[in-house]
Formats: C-alpha cells, sequence, structure tokens
C-alpha cells in the first residue's frame, strides 16, 4: 500500500501506462479504504492513515475535497440514506 489512489483500465492492460488511467496523491499516508458512489458513478471516497477522508471526482485530477477525521480510517462506506 501507498499514498496513492490509481485507477485502473483493464481494456488498455498492454501499452505503455500498463492500463492505469488516472492517479490521485492526495493523501499523506496510506490509502487503506476506497468506495464507488453508488448512485453518482464518477465520485469516489478514499479513507487514509493520514487521518482524512477525500471525495474525488475521478473525471477531473487534482478535485478531491479532503475532511480531518479523529483517528486514522480503516474502512469507508457510502450511507444508503
Amino acid at each position: 500500500a501507498d499514498k496513492t489512489v490509481k485507477l485502473w483500465d483493464v481494456t488498455k492492460a498492454d501499452d505503455a501506462t500498463g492500463g492505469v488511467a488516472a492517479t490521485f496523491s492526495h493523501h499523506t499516508d496510506k490509502v487503506q479504504s476506497t468506495a464507488w458512489h453508488p448512485t453518482e458513478g464518477t465520485i469516489l471516497a478514499t479513507g487514509s492513515y493520514d487521518r482524512t477522508v477525500a471525495l474525488v471526482d475521478a473525471r477531473v485530477e487534482n478535485s478531491s475535497k479532503k475532511v480531518k477525521i479523529p483517528a486514522d480510517c480503516e474502512s469507508i462506506a457510502w450511507d444508503p440514506h
């Protein structure tokens, strides 16, 4: 595990990028958890040991919005309501 979030395009696994469609570097410690929004397919939530949770628009680089939390983020999930 590292401090980045990578999005992969498995249809391009053999090209020069190795299939990496995007890399996000908005965390400063290990990224522990990710979860796609259940209805807004471009929004990704990420949680890290840097004690932040971030929302990322996967269509736009450097689009993260972070909030501090009181402890390391072990897991993350969207509230269905």
